[in-house]
C-alpha cells in the first residue's frame, strides 16, 4: 500500500489517528510511536498539528491524547450522506423497546462496522450500555459479522474465512470449518448466532439485511445478557429482527 501512496506523510498522520478506537481512545507518544514503528519526534509533531486543527486533545495531567470534537463534524456530513439513519434508527429503536434488548446496525467494510444501536427504555445493568457507534469488531466472532458473511459474495466471504480468527472467548470459533458450517447453517435459517463468541456473558442474534435485488446492505442484531436472550425467547428475538430487516429492505 505504501508504494502505491504518493503522500506518504499523510498516510503516516493518517495512520496516526487510526490508532485511536474505543478500545484504545487514549494514547501516548510512545505507545503510537511503538505501535506504528515511528519515530517519537514525528507522531510528536503529527499529534501537535492535529491538536492545533482541533482534531486531537492532549490531557494536561496524563499527557496522552485522545481524538477532538472537530471530528464530529465528517461523523455528522458521512451520516447525511449515507442516509441510513433515516432508514434504520426508528426501526431499530422499536425493536430493542419491544426487546429489552440492545440493537445494532451494522455494515460491512474491512470488518463489521456499527452505525446504529438502540436501547430499550427499561436498563439492564448486567449488561454493557455503550455507544458503538464507529466501532469496528471481525466478522467471525459476532452475529452481525456472521449474517453477512452468509449473505455476502461467495468470494469475498471466502477470503475472510481464509484470514486469520482471534479467539475472544472459549467458545470462539477459530476453525475454518466450524465457522463455515455455523455460516451455512446461519444461511438456511435466516439468522446469526453468537453464542459469548467476542464476549463472555453476551448472545447475540443476527439477521442479514438485503436490497430487493438479494444483495447484502448490511445486518440487525439483538445483544443482551444470558438471562434476556434465552433459548425460550428466541423465536420471538429471530421474528422481530426479521421484521426490522424488512421494514428496513422495504425503506431502501
Amino acid at each position: 500500500m505504501e508504494d502505491e501512496v504518493k503522500v506518504k506523510s499523510l498516510l503516516k498522520a493518517m495512520k496516526v489517528l487510526e490508532c485511536f478506537t474505543s478500545e484504545t481512545p487514549d494514547l501516548g507518544i510512545t505507545q503510537i510511536s511503538e505501535r506504528l514503528e515511528l519515530n517519537k519526534s514525528n507522531v510528536y509533531n503529527i499529534l501537535s498539528t492535529f491538536e492545533k486543527m482541533g482534531y486531537a486533545e492532549q490531557d494536561s495531567a496524563t499527557g496522552k491524547y485522545h481524538l477532538g470534537l472537530n471530528l464530529l463534524k465528517f461523523s455528522y456530513v458521512i451520516n447525511e450522506n449515507l442516509g441510513y439513519q433515516r432508514i434504520v434508527y426508528d426501526v431499530l429503536q422499536e425493536a430493542a423497546r419491544k426487546l429489552g434488548t440492545v440493537t445494532y446496525f451494522a455494515i460491512s467494510h474491512s470488518q463489521v462496522f456499527y452505525l446504529y444501536s438502540a436501547y430499550p427504555p427499561t436498563a439492564n445493568y448486567d449488561f454493557p450500555f455503550r455507544s458503538i457507534a464507529g466501532a469496528t469488531a471481525p466478522y467471525h466472532c459476532t452475529s452481525l459479522g456472521k449474517a453477512m458473511l452468509a449473505f455476502m459474495p461467495r468470494a469475498e466471504a471466502e477470503r475472510i474465512v481464509a484470514g486469520p480468527k482471534e479467539r475472544f472467548t472459549n467458545t470462539t470459533i477459530t476453525e475454518e470449518a466450524e465457522l463455515w458450517k455455523d455460516i451455512e447453517l446461519t444461511r438456511s435459517r435466516g439468522y446469526s448466532l453468537d453464542e459469548c463468541e467476542h464476549e463472555y456473558g453476551v448472545r447475540c442474534v443476527g439477521v442479514p439485511v438485503l436490497t430487493a435485488r438479494a444483495q447484502l446492505f448490511g445486518a440487525v442484531s439483538a445483544s443482551g445478557s444470558l438471562s434476556t436472550v434465552r433459548d425460550d425467547r428466541l423465536e420471538e428475538i429471530v421474528h422481530t429482527m426479521k421484521e426490522a430487516a424488512f421494514c428496513i429492505k422495504e425503506r431502501l
